[in-house]
């Protein structure tokens, strides 16, 4: 550790080093305590920008306990999922958080805050933390260089409201360390694909070749895994019980080799057994289904777009079914936009709460 390097950060007000180098021999956090520097410290395991065998299932791999991978997490504050392709980010960063959160859960030692990237609503959703990098300027960056962090049909850079929604979720749930609690994914994998043209990736190998990139279907931290059915196409769905007591949901679009970044329909149920809410949903759902350990009767049930600063009243647009409140998704999509930037493409994202 550069205590000089250190020193001039310290004049400057600077906390954070974001460290690009995946040695597991660094050890970080024991580094930073034995020169009582006043530094939070992210570390990286390097990745190419897709995952596993990507002419075929591209999977991320299962993570051991004695892994690269593993011991760089331990032994750090913020681990981050690292670079992935603008469109078909959502498949390879969802099976790299899963694989390390099944690694790292249940070991209560284990502090480490995964950062998901540009992820925003994977952050949110799962108690991970962010690393922003979409901004709204339209077109190619100066010169002859392709935007390719952010170009294809994703739109990425039309979706600024999704940054506000996931950063105000993140003032009433925030990320929480990989090792707390349990984790668990379904047995069905989702794979996605996308043909690349030139400009789209900056791997070669990946240019005019079909890239497919697999992920669980549904996902759950310290939460029963929720039941999604649909006609068709399913999004990827996953959700997390917060140490507070929030919980939240998120289903995902899908990327098609002919038909990119599409929503599929589907109806999702989640026991929440005894948690207090409020409950953070984003995306589209034909329906959500939240189920209590006791009917919640009686009570007013409150919306607001994570995006605005008022509530609304649905109690009657929502119906209470014995220890059931499900939600219309026609009113969660209101409800999740009500505030939304004239422009932007951001999916909704809502808080509801029983007063």
């Amino acid at each position: 550790m550069d205590l000089a390097l250190e020193n001039e950060c310290s004049d400057a007000g600077i906390r954070y080093w974001k460290i690009d180098i995946g040695d597991p021999a660094f050890n970080l956090v024991r580094s930073r305590n034995d020169a009582r520097l006043p530094l939070t410290l992210e570390h990286v395991h390097g990745e190419p920008p897709v995952n596993g065998d990507w002419k075929r299932k591209g999977r991320f791999g299962a993570q051991p306990w004695e892994s690269r991978r593993l011991e760089i997490l331990r032994s750090t504050d913020v681990y981050r999922t690292y670079d992935v392709t603008s469109i078909l980010s959502l498949p390879t960063t969802l099976d790299r958080v899963s694989e390390l959160l099944r690694g790292s859960s249940g070991h209560a030692e284990i502090r480490t805050l995964l950062n998901v990237e540009d992820e925003v609503y994977v952050a949110a959703v799962l108690g991970c933390t962010m690393g922003v990098m979409r901004h709204p300027l339209r077109g190619l960056r100066p010169g002859i260089d392709a935007d390719l962090f952010f170009n294809g049909p994703r739109n990425a850079k039309q979706r600024m409201d999704e940054v506000v929604r996931a950063l105000r979720w993140q003032r009433i749930a925030a990320p929480f360390a990989s090792g707390i609690g349990r984790f668990e994914t379904s047995d069905e994998i989702l794979t996605d694909g996308w043909t690349f043209a030139p400009g789209e990736t900056w791997q070669g190998d990946l240019v005019g070749a079909t890239v497919w990139q697999g992920a669980p279907a549904v996902v759950a931290r310290n939460i029963a895994l929720p039941r999604v059915t649909s006609k068709g196409e399913r999004p990827f769905v996953f959700a997390a019980r917060f140490p507070n007591g929030a919980v939240a949901i998120g289903a995902h679009e899908r990327t098609r080799p002919r038909q990119a970044w599409f929503m599929p329909r589907c109806d999702a149920m989640i026991d929440v057994g005894d948690v207090p809410g409020p409950f953070g949903i984003f995306g589209e759902f034909d329906g959500l289904t939240l189920t209590f350990d006791k009917a919640p009767a009686r009570k007013r049930v409150l919306a607001q777009d994570l995006a605005g600063d008022e509530p609304s009243d649905i109690t009657s647009r929502s119906e209470f079914k014995g220890r059931s409140l499900y939600l219309n998704g026609n009113l969660l999509r209101e409800a999740g936009l009500r505030n939304r930037t004239p422009g932007d493409l951001s999916s909704p994202g809502t808080v509801v709460a029983l007063a």
